[in-house]
């Protein structure tokens, strides 16, 4: 497993007066919520942004746990536009410096793709505070349970490994088949059927892991629930 990021980088551009040409536009910092809608685009998943350091960066240490235990983190994050930025954010005249303005920026936050809701973190944070701020945002943002979604998923993970497992096995059984008897092996089409079977389930695992993966964003709903009042 591991953290879906998006890196967005802010392209302003203008065209110079009577020459049809396109020029870059002086860089300035946007406005918080200016800076927050263009992230969150027309993404409407709550949004973990992370600031990278020159010490951390291209690296996940200021939201996974060094110790391990992450698996709980990983799959939170599924449910949020996961956001890394520069170090060079700390700039003043960085598109997106206020997202972490001030003499002692957090390392990361969460928030809704609005931009309210913020919560900061530090990056030293336990794994217990970061689960509590994260379940928070999803419980806010989403219908539906996190946490009780989440034991379903791990439940279906532990599925998928031993079907990586299975499959595995079954593969080696048939390579040595080959091997040894060629393409001639009666043990071949059983073989073949079950690894068949083994890839079926894994197919139907995949669809219900997309089902279960639907929280239903309360934003989404307001939106049909508004575009169906419209067309009363």
């Amino acid at each position: 497993m591991k953290v879906e990021w998006e890196n967005p980088v802010f392209r302003d551009v203008s065209f110079e007066q009577g020459s049809g040409e396109t020029v870059a536009v002086k860089k300035v910092a946007l406005p918080f919520e200016q800076a927050v809608a263009y992230i969150a685009g027309k993404d409407q998943r709550p949004l973990l942004i992370l600031r990278e350091c020159y010490t951390c960066s291209g690296t996940d240490d200021a939201l996974l746990s060094r110790k391990g235990g992450n698996e709980k983190t990983f799959v939170y994050t599924k449910w949020f536009n996961c956001v890394r930025v520069p170090a060079t954010v700390t700039e003043a005249n960085h598109p997106f410096h206020n997202l972490f303005a001030g003499e002692k920026p957090p390392h990361l936050f969460v928030c809704s793709a609005d931009g309210k809701n913020v919560r900061p973190l530090k990056g030293d944070q336990s794994m217990l505070e970061l689960w509590d701020v994260l379940t928070e945002a999803l419980k806010r943002d989403y219908i539906r349970d996190p946490a009780k979604v989440y034991k379903d998923l791990v439940k279906l993970y532990m599925e998928f490994d031993m079907l990586d497992d299975e499959e595995e096995m079954l593969l080696g059984q048939a390579y040595r088949e080959l091997l040894n008897k060629g393409g001639d092996s009666k043990k071949l089409p059983k073989l073949r059927k079950k690894l068949d079977t083994v890839r079926e389930k894994r197919e139907a695992g995949l669809k219900k892991e997309k089902v279960m993966l639907d929280l239903q964003l309360r934003a989404a709903q307001k939106k049909q629930a508004g575009s169906s009042e419209a067309g009363i």
